[in-house]
């Protein structure tokens, strides 16, 4: 659930700020503005950390955190962040979320939905790289490519399918996949982006995705999270971050690092967590959320997945 009440006062502040702005004299000074920051703006197409941020298609909640004075923030992230209630819990429409610029597409190496790409309801996801822990109780002594192709799973529900042989047969993983050879593919992929820092991205990982990913995987429900940011808000994660999440949470799914912020720039900045639901058979996104989702999220992943026979045995 999400806590909004904190905010308003800075909310309020921000509307001033953002009726003020459309005068052109007038722009938002970012304080301590860091090449790092710098770099970041410029590849996600949004103000540095500082600048005042209204959401985009709430316009009144997950205003960046970074627009408070400092002393507040620290105090405002203290409670929010004990409490797990440092998020929004809202839907995107399909005009909100801007298109991210892949900075690094995966290779062509095997079949994938052809573009144009996109990151709103409805559009197809392109075909991104990342480096992470495909498992990381099993292993998470070095870094391991994981690409979204992974996941892709057209003929998940196609009774007409009949490959040339169990080896061709694309739903299953094939010899030499680092997610096991004769495993099938995914029939649902929940994409989540999370920060170390962000309380609710925590209390995620620790009391709802163990439960949900043990309920969901025997019947073809994947997660891959998207460790974003490091303890430090606006400095991107690192092995070491990645590493401990892993341990801390005994994650057991996909996980992985995204330095160039390929994918955290697909949701409002510092809107963390960002969950979103993707259908394998066609890498179509389905639902898009930033912040904690409700129940409902997780009736529509149940429905990607349709087995209904499955889900009622776990």
């Amino acid at each position: 659930m999400a806590h909004r009440n904190p905010l308003s006062s800075a909310q309020r502040r921000a509307e001033r700020l953002r009726e003020a702005m459309k005068r052109p004299e007038v722009s938002p000074a970012p304080f301590g503005t860091s090449p790092l920051k710098a770099e970041r703006a410029a590849l996600t197409g949004r103000p540095p950390f500082g600048t005042l941020f209204v959401h985009s298609f709430t316009g009144r909640c997950a205003m960046r955190l970074d627009a408070i004075p400092r002393a507040r923030l620290l105090g405002l992230l203290g409670l929010l962040g004990s409490t797990g209630l440092l998020a929004c819990n809202e839907v995107a429409s399909s005009d909100t979320i801007p298109a991210p610029e892949p900075l690094k597409i995966a290779p062509d190496a095997a079949p994938y939905p052809k573009g144009p790409y996109g990151v709103a309801k409805g559009s197809t996801i392109a075909n991104y790289a990342f480096k992470g822990f495909i498992n990381p109780i099993v292993d998470s002594s070095a870094l391991q490519p994981i690409v979204f192709n992974d996941f892709y799973n057209p003929h998940a529900d196609d009774s007409a399918y009949q490959p040339e042989s169990p080896e061709l047969d694309d739903r299953l993983y094939a010899k030499g996949s680092l997610f096991g050879e004769g495993r099938p593919r995914p029939r649902a992929l929940l994409i989540n982006v999370a920060a170390v820092w962000c309380g609710p991205c925590n209390e995620e990982a620790k009391s709802t995705f163990p439960g949900k990913y043990a309920k969901y995987k025997p019947c073809g429900g994947e997660f891959f999270l998207e460790l974003a940011e490091s303890a430090i808000m606006g400095e991107p994660a690192s092995q070491k971050n990645l590493t401990s999440w892993g341990k801390k949470f005994k994650v057991d799914y996909p996980i992985a690092l995204d330095p160039t912020y390929q994918l955290a720039s697909v949701f409002d900045a510092n809107a963390y967590p960002g969950n979103m639901i993707v259908d394998p058979r066609t890498m179509t996104v389905v639902s898009v959320v930033a912040g904690v989702p409700s129940e409902a999220f997780w009736q529509k992943f149940e429905e990607i997945i349709d087995d209904p026979e499955c889900l009622a045995k776990n």
